[in-house]
């Protein structure tokens, strides 16, 4: 006896999860097809291509290619630039929890 209502609580339990894991998925749904998500994702690999030019910048210095004047004009540009897409990715990326927090109080879902 003990056994059958384990086993009914656990489906109990389990269905009520499905719900909203239900809503949870409708609501990222909608974020994921949203302009601010297509939005924070480009100013993300924006930010990354960025930060990812400054390895080639010292090896192109190390290999002689640029001089000590020109890696240093560089590598300003190049932290002036990340920094601005810093700035860009981070406003992105408050819009974006903007967004979520309405759709979580649409589909009433509670943070853990």
């Amino acid at each position: 006896m003990k056994k059958f209502f384990l086993i009914f609580l656990v489906i109990g339990l389990g269905s009520c999860n499905q719900q909203d894991t239900t809503a949870t998925m409708e609501a990222t749904d909608s974020i994921r097809s949203s302009a601010a998500y297509k939005e924070y994702v480009t100013a993300f690999n924006e930010y990354s291509a960025c930060k990812e030019e400054r390895p080639s910048i010292t090896n192109a210095y190390m290999n002689k290619e640029l001089t000590a004047q020109e890696f240093e004009k560089a590598l300003e540009k190049n932290a002036k630039m990340c920094s601005l897409k810093k700035q860009i990715f981070n406003t992105r990326w408050q819009i974006l929890q903007t967004e979520y927090d309405k759709l979580s109080e649409e589909y009433q879902i509670k943070a853990d």
